[in-house]
């Protein structure tokens, strides 16, 4: 263990109770040994900060920290303060990592000095249905920086970082309150390469209350994170527009909105730069 670099795994926790343990275990049973949670409550409403100190006092790896409610960015920003490792994932309370996770990536990341960031392969699971879908992410079908442009590639609880990574880019945008991890991933690509380590990470549980969930909040995070980014950008923001029509096309579709349907795609139409692009954003998972 005393060979192995630190991992700072940083969870923030809002109303979990039901799924806190499965989480925190996780963790604790890493193959990776040299871990600890910072374990953030903010300002749960449940049991969920009594269950934290209930597991940071049985295991020294545990540190709980309790605040208002402020929303998942603030309470990762928490967790960034107060780390000691040389590594730095996220988890949410909700989700779980495979045992080999992080000693999978520490190897990667060690193995590559020049490459701050490594991202692998998760699962989605349906909670109502349990039905389960492989996210086989693999390298991107253009460069990360353009990639993540039109969107996000992966769970918040995937990459693994180097400290420097993380000190170098800063805190969560906490004035987001959805797509903060795009917003994150998108300012980690500026400053270093992102590598993919082939392999299982983690399982991402889907349900009803999560804030992705959530479209009119989804949709004004999106249209803050183009303005914030590409506000004088006219091309980079016309791409990630387009993606995002098609995104709200699908759902119309879902939903049965026909017209919906055919207003966006007209819109996807007109915000892509490009044939090329049009055919590249249709293509993208």
């Amino acid at each position: 263990m005393s060979g192995e670099p630190l991992v700072s795994v940083i969870m923030p926790v809002y109303n979990a109770e039901a799924y806190l343990a499965r989480a925190v275990q996780s963790v604790l049973e890493q193959h990776h040994s040299n871990v600890e949670l910072l374990a953030v409550d903010d300002g749960s409403t449940d049991a969920s900060g009594r269950l934290l100190d209930e597991l940071a006092e049985g295991d020294p790896r545990v540190r709980a920290f309790h605040g208002p409610n402020r929303g998942p960015s603030a309470a990762r920003n928490v967790g960034l303060a107060n780390m000691r490792g040389d590594y730095v994932a996220l988890l949410d309370a909700d989700d779980w990592l495979v045992p080999e996770k992080l000693e999978r990536q520490v190897a990667s990341l060690e193995a590559q000095p020049d490459v701050d960031l490594t991202y692998s392969d998760y699962r989605e699971v349906e909670e109502a249905s349990g039905a389960v879908h492989e996210v086989k992410r693999g390298l991107p079908p253009v460069p990360m920086p353009e990639l993540l442009v039109y969107r996000p590639w992966f769970a918040p609880f995937v990459p693994l970082l180097r400290r420097r990574l993380a000190d170098t880019v800063g805190g969560f945008d906490a004035t987001m309150l959805a797509a903060e991890e795009w917003d994150y991933w998108y300012r980690c690509v500026q400053h270093t390469s992102f590598s993919y380590t082939p392999g299982l990470c983690g399982y991402y549980r889907l349900h009803d209350a999560q804030l992705h969930r959530h479209r009119d909040r989804m949709r004004t995070a999106q249209l803050q994170f183009a303005q914030k980014h590409f506000g004088a950008d006219r091309r980079r923001r016309r791409s990630m527009m387009a993606y995002y029509h098609l995104s709200e096309a699908k759902h119309a579709k879902g939903a049965g909105d026909l017209i919906g349907v055919a207003a966006h795609l007209a819109r996807f139409a007109l915000s892509a730069n490009s044939l090329r692009e049009a055919r590249l954003v249709w293509g993208l998972p």
